[in-house]
């Protein structure tokens, strides 16, 4: 059995991080001045919705990223080795786990772009 590397936790926190900040930018471009010099709070909702998503985004990919790296970490440390005869699986988690952080990113761009939409008013 081979130690995890972390890398799909440092993939996520990365992804979550770029969809924060990018949500964080867009939050900015909302209009919150009302007729007359006021404020319009549907557009004061909005902005806040978006920096609270982005907020926590942003606070989840540190927690992300240091469970990767921790992990990243361990995986260097010398440890009992594996025989190739016992560990016939070494391939197919590999390939889970690449496959696995391909499907966060995933996940991940389609939650910021459906955010993104929902929060457009569209």
């Amino acid at each position: 059995m081979k130690r995890p590397t972390g890398s799909g936790q440092i993939a996520g926190g990365v992804a979550l991080l770029i969809a924060g900040g990018i949500l964080f930018l867009l939050s900015m471009g909302v209009n919150v001045s009302g007729f007359g010099g006021g404020v319009d709070p549907d557009a004061m909702m909005k902005r806040w919705a978006m920096l609270i998503i982005a907020g926590s985004a942003t606070g989840i990919s540190f927690l992300l990223l240091a469970t990767g790296w921790i992990l990243r970490a361990i995986y260097f440390l010398p440890g009992r080795e594996v025989s190739e005869l016992e560990d016939s699986s070494a391939a197919p988690v590999e390939l889970k786990e690449r496959a696995t952080t391909q499907m966060l990113v995933v996940a991940i761009v389609a939650v910021v772009v459906l955010i993104a939409w929902a929060m457009s008013g569209a």
